[in-house]
This record gives C-alpha cells, sequence and structure tokens, in this order.
C-alpha cells in the first residue's frame, strides 16, 4: 500500500504537475490523520467496553456486599434490642427487692447485656474500588459519593463503639466480678447466641465448658447498689444510642443498593 502511494507520488515529481502534487500531498496527510483518529477512536471504544463490563462485575461484587452488611446489622439490631430487654428486666428485679429472685435466669439476663454487639462491616471491594483508584469506574455521580463516603461513616461508628466497649469492660463488669457469680453467666453465654459471631456458625459448640460456680456468693449488694442500678441504665442507652445508628447505616445501605440495581444491565 505505501509503496503504492510512493509510486503515484514519484510519477507526479517527475512529469512536473507540481499542483497535482501538492494536492494529493494533502490528501495523504489527511488520510493518515484520520486513520489516525479512527485507530484512537476504536482503541477509545474497546477501554470504554472494557472498562463497562469492569464495572458491572463491581457492582454486583458491591451488591453483595451490601446485602451481607444489611443482613449484618438486622442481626445487630435484634441482638442490642434483647439486650435492652433484659436490662429492663434487670430493673425491675432492682424496682422489686421483695420478689424472689431466679438467678439462672438472671445468669441469662447478664449474657444477653454483655457482649458487645459491634457492626463489622464487609469491604474488600469498596477497599479496592479506594485504594486501587478505580473508584472513577463507577459512572454514577452520587454512588460514587455515597461509596466514598462509606468508610468514614464506618469510622464514626467504630469510635462510638470504643467508647462503649471501654464502658462495658471497665464499669459494668467489674461489679458483677465483684459481687455476682460471673463465672454462671459465663456458663449461659453459649447458650444465649451471644458466641455465634465469634464462633462463625450458629449454634457452634463451645469446647471449653467451665461448669457452674460453687462458692457461696451474696448478691445483694449488686440489686441494692444505686450505682450498678445507672451503670444498667446508662447501658440502655448506649443500646438505644447505636440501634438509631444503626437504623442510619440501613437507610444508606437501602440507598446505595438501589443507585447499585439501577446501574445493573441484568
Amino acid at each position: 500500500m505505501f509503496k503504492f502511494f510512493r509510486k503515484i507520488r514519484y510519477d507526479l515529481m517527475e512529469t512536473g504537475k507540481t499542483g497535482k502534487y501538492l494536492k494529493y500531498a494533502i490528501g495523504e496527510i489527511l488520510l493518515v490523520m484520520i486513520g489516525i483518529l479512527l485507530a484512537l477512536q476504536v482503541d477509545n471504544w474497546n477501554t470504554d467496553r472494557l472498562n463497562a463490563k469492569e464495572e458491572q462485575l463491581l457492582l454486583k461484587q458491591l451488591r453483595t456486599e451490601f446485602i451481607q452488611n444489611k443482613n449484618q446489622l438486622l442481626t445487630k439490631i435484634a441482638k442490642r434490642e434483647d439486650a435492652a430487654s433484659s436490662c429492663h428486666e434487670i430493673l425491675q428485679i432492682i424496682d422489686n427487692p421483695g420478689l424472689k429472685k431466679d438467678y439462672e435466669q438472671i445468669d441469662s439476663l447478664f449474657a444477653t447485656i454483655l457482649p458487645n454487639y459491634t457492626f463489622d462491616p464487609i469491604n474488600g471491594i469498596i477497599t479496592q474500588l479506594l485504594a486501587g483508584g478505580k473508584l472513577p469506574l463507577i459512572s454514577n455521580d452520587s454512588l460514587r459519593q455515597h461509596l466514598s463516603n462509606w468508610s468514614s461513616l464506618v469510622v464514626q461508628a467504630k469510635e462510638e463503639e470504643l467508647i462503649y466497649l471501654e464502658f462495658n469492660m471497665n464499669h459494668l463488669r467489674p461489679p458483677l466480678y465483684e459481687y455476682y457469680a460471673f463465672r454462671n453467666i459465663m456458663v449461659k453465654t453459649g447458650s444465649t447466641g451471644a458466641l455465634d459471631d465469634i464462633l462463625l456458625q450458629k449454634g457452634g459448640e463451645n469446647k471449653f465448658e467451665i461448669g457452674p460456680s460453687t462458692l457461696d456468693w451474696d448478691p445483694n449488694a449488686l440489686f441494692t447498689s444505686t450505682a450498678f442500678e445507672g451503670k444498667i441504665s446508662s447501658t440502655i442507652n448506649w443500646l438505644s444510642i447505636s440501634n438509631i445508628q444503626a437504623q442510619g447505616f440501613l437507610e444508606y445501605s437501602d440507598t446505595v443498593l438501589g443507585l447499585i440495581q439501577s446501574e445493573l444491565h441484568e
């Protein structure tokens, strides 16, 4: 092809047809430029096609991730509600000192109250998008913004959870260590489902059974303590705040899932 064009140029020059040669040269330049532009267009089209294909894959993975996180939120909300309900029952026991106490039931109540029901979202795909510089692949501006903000929202939630963890470990538990048979609470913990997240399966077997306490103990100091009453009341407050925050995460997740669904080509 190039030899053909070169022969035409030589023939035009040898015959002295300068005007025609210039017109031909300009035409040849235009043809080359058109060829380059077409090649670039094809390359851009191919890049866009590959990006769109990768975006669809990422959207499907994000949908799975956010559905899993939403399910986790619903589970944690239910567990916190159970814990708050148990706190109210403890307050009723404190408010009615004359009632006969069922300590096996009280063990179960404390076993429901004491775990830290934290939100631990799966962030693999979002991390891949942000750390790998792939967020621009998400073409929907609103979805891209929501995904970009997700990590900072999780960090804020974690900060709140750490404050409650410190309260739980350093303020709520010590009176139980001192005035209650804490060992009995630990025996009940395995039967409440509180260990499911740790054991990574529902109904998983705890092979480290410790058995109930055989020591004599008097819990009256616990159930007549205004300080302990205040700590149980504070626990209800913390659980309520955590669930309000979780509801916000649920709404945010629903928004993200709606935006994802609107972009999927299924």
